[in-house]
């Protein structure tokens, strides 16, 4: 299983894949996903060097050269760290299995390679959590050489370990450099216990193996993916359009459905048009901008948020609604004023700062529990800072803020769904089953 540094076990796996350039490492990976998925388990993958907190940094030193084997090793485990806080332990908290494209044996064996002391870089690397399989892809350095020289017309700087000066020739460099990282790789297969595939092998076999080891870690893995929510038809209004809602949670599936009841009423005849929250021209880049900075106090952030949706209310909603339009919105209020309720706004104040709003011709609220929505989210981006609500709960523990923060959503919602009388969806059912409720 995979285990918390401190020996805490998670209810998910974590397989990675190691090896040298040119072992096979990723096309095989890439196979056990596809399979992983088929067979209907709730899979996240992640690869070395993609945290995109991070990855600009490295890129702009690995581009100008500014990268020394000291601060080239430690911008690494900030990448890993982040993604590590952010992707792969909350996964594997809610269950999933996490594929891993390297893991900190790329960074011990790279490192190892420009010189530094090991033992400081595994100390440094005390943060990770320790996999459930960890293969390593062997191959012989000129198989793998030729296999990398096939198409790539030239290398990069510390790809090639330019840095260490080892060679003027980048590919006499390359090779030279690959040759230390396997003696380190080697080194480390009985040091961490890694599973040495044959990468020399053909690649349906290799894929079989993997497979057949990969199998007595599966069982009583119960995460499975669940589908989307439900796809409803729509009710008039007073104006010659009409304004559809649909509300709930981050993972419900809401933009799904959004998108394919825009298609069958377009299907049916209808003249429709689509907005959705924070999609304001003039204020949506800057929320966007401000949350990412995650400095927004609670006024600042439904203030903000107010003046997105007063514009496309008057931009867009109203035009269109006049038009006589059907007029879709992913979210609506009802999702501003939930949010602001658990962050502790006083709802006097947030009635009356949404008061200048249109009341719908139907909402539709999407309604999910947990169990559902924890898969949804972990095949979409993850858990976001905000849907997470760490800018107001204590720790930094993710996962278990998101719980807390979106059962304290949803108490939300049902209560504002009764006070504006939601039409209620049953969110955990699959999007296809409800679609052909809807339109028989």
């Amino acid at each position: 299983m995979a285990t918390l540094p401190d020996g805490t076990p998670l209810p998910g796996k974590l397989f990675i894949v190691e090896g040298i350039d040119g072992s096979g490492k990723s096309t095989q990976l890439d196979l056990l996903h596809k399979w992983l998925v088929s067979e209907g388990y709730l899979v996240v993958f992640t690869e070395w060097n993609s945290s995109p907190l991070v990855r600009r940094t490295t890129q702009r030193g690995k581009r100008d050269r500014l990268l020394t084997p000291l601060t080239f090793s430690l911008i690494h485990a900030a990448d890993l760290a982040d993604r590590m806080e952010r992707q792969v332990i909350p996964a594997l908290k809610a269950g999933a299995i996490v594929l891993a494209d390297r893991y900190i044996y790329t960074a011990f064996a790279r490192d190892g390679a420009r010189g530094l002391v090991s033992s400081w870089v595994r100390k440094t690397y005390g943060f990770a959590v320790r996999p459930t399989v960890a293969f390593y892809f062997k191959v012989p350095l000129d198989e793998a050489l030729n296999r990398i020289m096939v198409g790539r017309p030239e290398l990069k700087w510390y790809e090639a370990g330019m840095d260490l000066g080892l060679s003027p020739d980048p590919f006499e460099c390359f090779r030279l450099f690959q040759q230390r990282i396997l003696k380190q790789y080697e080194s480390m297969v009985p040091e961490f216990g890694l599973t040495v595939i044959d990468a020399t092998k053909p690649l349906v076999q290799q894929q079989q193996q993997v497979r057949a080891l990969l199998l007595p870690h599966l069982h009583n893995l119960q995460n499975r993916y669940y589908g989307a929510g439900a796809i409803p038809g729509f009710e008039s209004g007073e104006l010659p359009g009409r304004l559809i809602v649909v509300e709930g949670t981050d993972g419900v599936g809401r933009s799904t459905q959004v998108a394919l009841l825009h298609e069958w009423l377009e299907a049916n005849g209808y003249a429709v048009t689509q907005t959705g929250l924070a999609r304001s021209s003039l204020v949506g880049p800057g929320l966007t901008r401000a949350k990412q900075g995650h400095t927004l106090g609670d006024s600042t952030l439904n203030l903000f948020y107010a003046t997105d949706f007063a514009d496309r209310l008057e931009k867009e909603i109203i035009p269109a609604l006049r038009a006589g339009f059907v007029c879709l919105t992913d979210r609506y209020i009802y999702s501003i004023i939930a949010r602001a309720r658990v962050r502790g706004v006083d709802p006097d104040w947030l009635k009356n700062l949404f008061g200048f709003a249109i009341v719908p011709d139907l909402v539709f609220y999407l309604e999910a529990d947990l169990d559902h929505l924890i898969p949804r989210v972990l095949s979409g981006e993850g858990f976001d800072y905000w849907e997470s609500g760490m800018d107001v709960l204590r720790g930094d523990d993710i996962y278990e803020n998101w719980r807390t923060y979106q059962t304290q959503l949803l108490e939300q919602f049902r209560l504002i769904g009764q006070e504006y009388h939601f039409t209620c969806i049953d969110g955990n059912r699959s999007w296809i089953c409800a679609g052909a409720c809807s339109r028989s």
